[in-house]
């Protein structure tokens, strides 16, 4: 099957399954097919017991996986470790493109039946409240026009990072980054970041602030005027 997309400001997420192609047009009109040849995955590591938390299923700290392309023609393999510092990589730079390979569904074990799926060894962790990390198909990417940037508006970090990127020891026990091996085995369907103990953040004060007060000032007002208290004249005369 084709896939057709238009470049935009922003990334484009597509999925592909083995045969598949995307024939994309970037923002100078040129196209770039890329067609997705195979996937793997596998474990690369199990040594849970290094972060001194007791695996809640299995004991999986290091997983990769990997797919090969025809992109205009020329076979190229994208390979990702998740779980290690490999996590934070670089897109694949490639005909005026950078694509990034987010995930593969031959990384999933779905015998519990909630997708099928040839196999794997990664459990959903946020299954039952309806986020997912597998793919539709066998493969997710996002694409864009190498010479733009992620956003097309200024961004900033919204917490105080001293070193220059994330680093893995940082997320949660070590190893809980996007699809990270949450305690040994599950997928987890976010990015979990260790903040400081102390809110020494000034703007994060100030949204907690607000926040608290909204919530103590506006539930109990709104509780007033629906007992229908507010605005009700006093039955009490004076004498």
């Amino acid at each position: 099957m084709d896939l057709k997309r238009t470049a935009k400001s922003t990334m484009t997420p597509f999925e592909l399954d083995h045969g598949d192609r995307l024939i994309y047009t970037r923002a100078d009109g040129d196209t770039v097919t890329i067609e997705l040849l195979d996937t793997q995955a596998s474990v690369i590591e199990r040594d849970y017991a290094r972060y001194g938390m007791n695996a809640m299923k299995g004991d999986i700290s290091i997983y990769g996986f990997s797919c090969r392309l025809l992109v205009n023609g020329q076979e190229v393999e994208i390979q990702r470790e998740v779980g290690s510092q490999k996590s934070f990589y670089e897109p694949l730079e490639i005909a005026g493109t950078h694509l990034w390979l987010d995930a593969v569904s031959a990384i999933f074990d779905t015998s519990f039946g909630h997708r099928p799926s040839p196999g794997g060894f990664m459990i959903e962790k946020d299954f039952l409240s309806g986020w997912v990390c597998m793919p539709r198909k066998a493969a997710r990417f996002v694409i864009q026009d190498s010479g733009n940037s992620i956003c097309p508006e200024p961004i900033h970090p919204w917490f105080d990072n001293p070193q220059p990127q994330l680093r893995i020891e940082n997320c949660y026990n070590g190893e809980d980054c996007w699809m990270g091996p949450y305690g040994g085995a599950y997928a987890h369907c976010g990015l979990d970041v260790n903040m400081p103990e102390s809110l020494d953040n000034p703007l994060l004060g100030l949204v907690i602030f607000f926040i608290l007060g909204f919530i103590l000032i506006y539930f109990p007002y709104k509780k007033f005027v629906e007992s229908g208290e507010y605005g009700k004249e006093s039955d009490t005369k004076e004498a």
